[in-house]
């Protein structure tokens, strides 16, 4: 499926795992994320807009973990790893986005990072979205690598409109109507996070929202083969220099000689992994040399589409990790 490819691999290039976002009324809340500055993302497009979130979102998330180390927290937050899902925001707002009002339509477009004044290009982009996320919905299972859900859930006080409630079953999300307080539904929630990513995420929400109102859920699991494999007997512990400087062991995988593509400038270089299954890529950037803050890498968030990259022959050294 052409469109569909396009999406799929836009997913994974975007996302993580999953975000919880508990929505208010207040749509002047989504100035939050928005710079003083220009970002360094141009285009108008679904993806350029979910480049520019991502580098908003690493930009915020890496400065406020810069300040809870130096307020004297543990100091490891000024370094700590910083993990974001553009595309779990996504996706959960293109069906909140059915719902809204003009203020909140123009919040939430700007949120996502969608240039003003493009309202019309935005809904159908949105639309696309919708239909990409719904259409992954439908096959998802653990036969693929590749699995999605959406839950909006709603607080019985908010009182929501049946049609409402019709229109976002009927474009792919999963709704719940119940006492968002009550520690049983928010365990009932966490179940359905747990039952969706294969219990990889066994839960979500620690407590109920302190805003009632409507909480928005996003799940995405993924698992595939890499379409090189990296040889478990090239496994060995080698030294890898973490963001603050200080070198620490770590199970380093490699990869044979291949063609890989490749991207790179006098700072930052990357690689394109492929998966097994050819919808899927996997986009890693890292230092030349001395390692880099999270906000540093915003500069370089335009990378993870995947273009500006050319094939090269080399070897690859990953270390082993979890997210």
């Amino acid at each position: 499926m052409k469109q569909m490819l396009v999406e799929r691999r836009w997913l994974l290039k975007a996302g993580a795992l999953g975000g919880a976002l508990g929505l208010i009324s207040r749509a002047a809340l989504a100035d939050v994320l928005m710079p003083d500055t220009q970002t360094l993302v141009e285009g108008d497009g679904l993806n350029a807009a979910q480049l520019r979130l991502g580098e908003l979102l690493v930009r915020y998330l890496a400065q406020h973990s810069e300040r809870e180390g130096k307020g004297g927290k543990a100091d490891a937050n000024e370094n700590a790893n910083v993990v974001i899902s553009p595309a779990s925001i996504a996706s959960i707002f293109s069906f909140v986005d059915l719902g809204g009002s003009n203020l909140m339509h123009n919040a939430i477009h700007r949120m996502l990072g969608f240039r003003p004044g493009k309202r019309f290009q935005v809904r159908k982009d949105l639309q696309a979205l919708r239909q990409g996320v719904s259409d992954i919905i439908g096959q998802s299972g653990k036969d693929r690598p590749l699995a999605l859900a959406n839950l909006v859930a709603f607080d019985r006080a908010v009182n929501p409109k049946q049609l409402a409630m019709f229109g976002l079953s009927g474009a792919g999300a999963d709704v719940l109507v119940d006492h968002l307080q009550k520690p049983e539904v928010v365990d009932r929630i966490n179940a359905w996070v747990n039952e969706k990513t294969h219990g990889l995420i066994p839960s979500i929400l620690d407590e109920p929202p302190e805003t009632l109102g409507l909480v928005g859920i996003n799940a995405l699991y993924f698992k595939d083969k890499w379409a090189i494999p990296f040889e478990a007997s090239s496994t060995r512990p080698e030294k890898f220099q973490t963001v603050g400087g200080q070198p620490v062991d770590v199970n380093m995988m490699h990869s044979k000689l291949a063609k890989y593509r490749f991207r790179s400038d006098d700072r930052f270089i990357a690689a394109e992994l492929g998966y097994a299954s050819d919808n899927f890529k996997l986009v890693v950037v890292t230092t030349q040399a001395t390692p880099a803050k999270p906000p540093e890498f915003a500069k370089v968030a335009g990378w993870l589409d995947g273009n500006g990259f050319a094939e090269k022959s080399g070897e690859i050294g990953l270390p082993k990790f979890d997210i």
